[in-house]
């Protein structure tokens, strides 16, 4: 029972921030009018890489990408790390406590890597540490929680995560969408069928809203 108490008592106290989001839905706002599914995959070779976007936002979150875009961010990885940085010396250094020198020194007798200051595998493994991504309902709804022991740390946390996400995909379209306009304004050029170059017209003019969204 004293045991039990102990644990109980020694339990670090957690806060939730979550979010829920639609991914479909960001697919569906960078592809506008839904006009490049109107030519074949034969003539649109980067439509078919759309739908994937609905998987994309939410496999960035716990990306390299985003991890080392989230490493440049010094209020956040000090607030992830704050027993290795010393405010005095500006700088990264080894946790001081005893449990952090007694886990260092257990994970090198199995075969762990010399401690390190913070890098894009640490954050990354942060995140996924505390992050959890769970379908609601019939799924097309997912929850995005981020759990910490600071709850203004954990909303800004997850913030960044969603922001940098989104601002990842919509960098990535714009220079899709760039390199969709040159290929379908080369096929406009030696179209001869009405309907095909309606289509090459439209296709453009959708690729051109998704290059400045």
């Amino acid at each position: 029972v004293l045991l039990g108490l102990i644990a109980t008592w020694t339990l670090p106290r957690t806060y939730s921030a979550r979010i829920v989001v639609e991914p479909g839905a960001i697919a569906d706002t960078l592809n506008q009018g839904g006009l490049l599914n109107h030519l074949s995959n034969s003539l649109n070779p980067f439509g078919a890489q759309i739908p994937q976007m609905e998987k994309d936002f939410l496999q960035l979150l716990q990306s390299n990408a985003i991890a080392s875009k989230l490493l440049h961010d010094q209020k956040i990885i000090v607030e992830m790390f704050p027993e290795e940085w010393d405010s005095r010396s500006k700088s990264w250094r080894p946790s001081p406590s005893l449990t952090a020198s007694v886990m260092r020194s257990a994970h090198l007798i199995m075969g762990g890597r010399v401690w390190s200051p913070p890098d894009v595998d640490r954050v990354k493994e942060y995140i996924k540490t505390h992050l959890t991504i769970s379908p609601i309902s019939d799924g097309s709804l997912q929850e995005i929680s981020l759990t910490t022991g600071n709850p203004k740390f954990a909303a800004m946390l997850l913030s960044a995560l969603v922001q940098a996400a989104d601002d990842y995909l919509r960098n990535r379209e714009s220079m899709r969408a760039s390199a969709s306009i040159k290929y379908w304004q080369a096929q406009l050029d030696r179209a001869t069928s009405q309907d095909l170059r309606n289509a090459l017209i439209a296709a453009i003019v959708a690729s051109q809203r998704r290059a400045v969204f």
